[in-house]
């Protein structure tokens, strides 16, 4: 049976082959393994004051097929990722997949980030030749009223 990957690793090299993301920017990171996600810090966790919830931004959920990137952490690298972002450059498009509605991506498939005038909004799916949003749902609202 092979050894497992150490989750910090497969978290840093998840995002540097799926996004593109350099490894230097992340190894800066301080990464909080949970059981089901992975939180990430410029600060490292203060032992003293343990919380339910670690400090910083949860990176990603632990997923069936492996890590499934939030919005919320795409959002807060969106300089950094140069691999697997789709940019959106018709507002009705980006109103589509808002309102939940899949459109045809000829990408290969996987999480990705979503991109508008160039500002990552966050995660999207490509499955099956098709492109459908991962947004929270009041994030969701909020942009359909910014773009209407």
């Amino acid at each position: 049976m092979p050894a497992l990957q150490d989750p910090r690793e497969e978290t840093i090299t998840y995002f540097v082959e799926r996004f593109g993301v350099e490894r230097v920017a992340l190894l800066e990171l301080s990464f909080v393994i949970g059981p089901d996600d992975v939180w990430a810090s410029t600060a490292a966790p203060i032992e003293a004051l343990r919380t339910v919830r670690p400090p910083g931004l949860r990176a990603a959920r632990r997923m069936r097929g492996g890590l499934k990137p939030t919005s919320t952490f795409l959002r807060a690298i969106g300089a950094q990722l140069t691999a697997s972002r789709v940019e959106i450059d018709d507002p009705r498009g980006l109103t589509q997949l808002l309102l939940g509605h899949s459109i045809d991506a000829s990408l290969s498939e996987g999480y990705v980030a979503l991109s508008y005038r160039g500002d990552v909004l966050g995660c999207g799916l490509v499955k099956g030749g098709r492109l459908r949003a991962i947004l929270p749902a009041g994030q969701r609202n909020e942009l359909l009223k910014a773009i209407s």
